[in-house]
């Protein structure tokens, strides 16, 4: 009776009717509820235990952060007398006191309640924690965990204090498991073999190893070990009062875990600890499985609600793809901390596992993978290097990079303060080189030195997650290291792609909060929930772009030498003239007919690689052993500006597959 329909279009028509038809069905449907705790409580806790402190993040319903604080290992727990979270010992051995975490937990919660933080109205808590670290828990450790309370006034490092077989977690730094890394490649008939069922060949780090040597050396303590977790899982057992499930996504971290059935491998198990170790680590579960309810020491020391959930820990890698809010290929995190870490999400059924880098389980979608390449050395060799150029002060050090002309006038270092992984250098030192490629002892300012590290550590991440397959659209640049604008500058020179900084600069509690939430939804769905639903709007995953790719100044990307058998890649720069862009392409056609003359081969792991001996020489032929012969044609120079992009992408991208990087 409202209109006429002869003086209505009929589109307008059926908009009409179809929004009363809404209201009519809504009218039928039951009136839907929160439930009384979701309106008065509604908060998510996410703890992350990194290397050097343990952190946390509190958000609320609607995914705002609400809370933040920290506490640092070295500064706030002195007694623990370790040097950024670690002690280093002999033969390259490094630990960490397993108690420390404890009593981190227990220092953490107390600062938030003299912060007047209202710890009953948390529905839900999860967490992070530094990858392939393991716990070792002696026979009778569960019915501690069980039995943990807060009315005897003690902590839970006191109450813990026996129940441990090994008092020192072996962690991710350590180097020591060479031997077991080989025996348990070729205990499944290969490198590549092992990479193929458990996302990645033997590394030293990994918690396999470990477990191995451990069961080698020390056989009557394997023996008394009841149970083994990861760092994460052993902190989330302290919240559980049990022994806590270890996700899949840092369970894949180990070398232990069958990548496609999402359990453990038979095999595997058994070549590292024989017929008892599966029974020692318990099964894998997916990263949104709710294990349990709090722990009662917790109610009674903080006041958490005795039903607040508690959602399986993850590793910190892990818990970052949550927090940056990675979905798609072509977007790749940047972790910069005391390990630099690039990931990125691929799709399960077309990730290929090689012999560099990593897949894991992807934490908030069962139906992909996450590939991520790790560096051991991180924001403590950039920081060795402020220290000795700049007195410790990051503006002096920030000033003397910017001194200094994009590619560093041809010069380039690598700065190994550790053993690393990639590319494998298994003897820690500093390797400097001039534009011409002759080693040197020294650079010849400190603001050479200075830019040398930061561009160094970023064009070695770009070669090697090109060869995972990684192509940047975008990088999102996390971590400590993210708030230093020269640093994230030279990210988007390297990458040649935009970088965004989170505005959460700890994306590894962030995203342990926002998996507590996506837990808690699944639990009360009944039902898997997608992770990209439930964070679907996140205010706290928000982007700041700090930097677009700058090509000024002219770069050329020149084949250099390999310090114990990898390729390195070095900058240098230019004269700024233009060039046109037909001598470009017939570089480039050089180039691919020296590929298909097979005339330049990737180099193995072991051998050696020579530099050529000027600047402009060529491409270096490697020979059937790796060794580098004369090359025989000159490279091609980058052009700059935005005009030329697409050139300059396609020679770097044809450059660089001609040595397998």
């Amino acid at each position: 009776k409202l209109f006429s329909l002869q003086h209505v279009s009929v589109k307008a028509f059926r908009m009409w009717h179809s929004i009363t038809r809404v209201a009519r069905v809504a009218q039928q449907l039951p009136s839907r509820q929160l439930s009384s705790s979701s309106i008065v409580r509604g908060l998510f806790l996410g703890l992350d235990s990194s290397t050097q402190g343990l952190k946390v993040t509190a958000i609320d319903q609607d995914m705002n952060s609400v809370y933040h604080s920290a506490v640092n290992f070295e500064k706030d727990l002195p007694q623990y007398d370790t040097q950024g979270g670690f002690h280093e010992h002999e033969h390259d051995r490094v630990t960490a006191p397993t108690l420390m975490f404890a009593d981190a937990l227990d220092l953490l919660l107390s600062n938030m309640k003299r912060d007047g933080f209202n710890f009953a109205e948390v529905l839900a808590v999860s967490g992070s924690g530094q990858q392939h670290g393991s716990v070792y828990f002696r026979q009778g450790a569960r019915d501690v965990l069980q039995s943990l309370r807060a009315d005897e006034g003690e902590s839970l490092a006191v109450q813990l204090a026996a129940s441990l077989s090994i008092p020192d977690s072996p962690i991710w730094r350590d180097s020591s498991t060479s031997a077991q890394c080989r025996a348990l490649e070729d205990g499944v008939g290969g490198a590549l073999n092992l990479a193929n069922i458990t996302g990645s060949r033997a590394y030293e780090r990994f918690t396999g190893s470990q477990i191995m040597k451990i069961a080698q050396e020390q056989p009557q303590i394997y023996q008394d070990t009841e149970h083994i977790a990861l760092i994460s899982s052993f902190m989330c057992s302290l919240l559980l009062g049990d022994y806590a499930a270890i996700d899949t996504s840092d369970g894949a971290g180990m070398n232990m875990m069958d990548l496609a059935r999402e359990a453990w491998s038979p095999e595997v198990l058994d070549l590292i600890g024989g017929p008892t170790l599966a029974a020692k680590m318990g099964d894998v579960v997916p990263a949104h499985t709710v294990l349990g309810s709090i722990a009662p020491y917790f109610t009674e020391m903080f006041g958490f609600a005795p039903d607040c959930h508690v959602v399986a820990w993850s590793g910190d890698n892990p818990n970052s793809v949550a927090g940056l809010g990675l979905r798609k290929p072509g977007d790749v995190g940047l972790s910069l901390g005391t390990s630099d870490t690039i990931f990125s999400i691929v799709d399960a059924d077309k990730s290929l596992p090689g012999l560099e880098g990593h897949l894991f389980m992807n934490p908030v979608d069962p139906r992909s993978h996450m590939a991520m390449l790790c560096y051991k050395n991180g924001s403590l060799a950039r920081e060795t290097v402020r220290d000795a150029v700049a007195s410790g002060s990051w503006d002096t050090f920030n000033d003397l990079v910017q001194s200094t002309p994009v590619g560093n006038d041809g010069h380039i270092g690598l700065f190994i303060d550790t053993p690393e992984i990639i590319p494998y250098i298994g003897t820690p030192g500093t390797r400097r080189f001039d534009p011409t490629g002759v080693p040197l002892a020294g650079f010849p300012s400190p603001a050479v030195e200075a830019r040398a590290v930061l561009e160094g550590q970023m064009l070695s991440m770009r070669m090697h997650s090109k060869a995972m397959g990684l192509s940047p659209k975008v990088v999102i640049a996390t971590g400590g290291g993210s708030a230093n604008t020269v640093l994230t500058q030279i990210i988007a020179d390297v990458f040649g792609a935009p970088v965004l900084k989170s505005t959460q600069t700890d994306s590894a509690s962030l995203g342990a909060a926002l998996r507590a939430l996506h837990g808690f939804k699944v639990r009360e769905a009944g039902e898997f929930i997608s992770y990209a639903e439930v964070t679907d709007g996140c205010p706290a995953m928000q982007y700041n772009t700090v930097r677009g790719y700058n090509m000024r100044g002219w770069l050329w990307l020149q084949l250099s030498a390999c310090v114990t058998g990898t390729c390195v890649c070095v900058i240098a720069g230019g004269r700024s003239v233009r060039r046109r862009p037909r001598r470009v392409q017939r570089h480039a056609r050089r180039v691919q007919a020296c590929r298909r003359q097979r005339r330049c081969r990737a180099v193995s792991r072991g051998s050696e690689c020579t530099l050529p001996s000027a600047v402009g020489a060529g491409l270096p032929r490697c020979s059937p052993n790796g060794l580098a012969q004369q090359p025989t044609h000159t490279h091609m120079r980058l052009p700059s500006g935005a005009r030329w992009q697409h050139v300059v992408r396609r020679h770097v991208h044809t450059t660089l597959s001609i040595c397998g990087l």
